[in-house]
């Protein structure tokens, strides 16, 4: 089920995410509902058959994916704020 939501953004920022969407044939919609699919967690990173096969081993040490990608998407998405 879809469901609409306003929201208040710079006409700058909207117009250049716009564009930068239909390039990579996507639309603003779909780039936030992805953004906002993995802010939430519903997609776990899953590693394929083929990563595993190649032998990367998991480090001893914890890795949060998560807090690693957010900090990255704001930099991409944020900068200049």
């Amino acid at each position: 089920m879809k469901t609409s939501i306003n929201l208040y953004i710079e006409k700058s920022v909207t117009d250049k995410a716009r564009r930068k969407a239909k390039k990579s044939g996507s639309s603003l919609s779909r780039v936030i509902e992805k953004y906002l699919e993995d802010y939430t967690g519903e997609n776990e990173l899953k590693v394929s058959d083929y990563v595993k096969g190649i032998g990367i081993k998991q480090s001893d040490e914890k890795f949060d994916y998560k807090k690693e990608l957010g900090g990255l998407l704001a930099d991409k998405y944020l900068k200049g704020r």
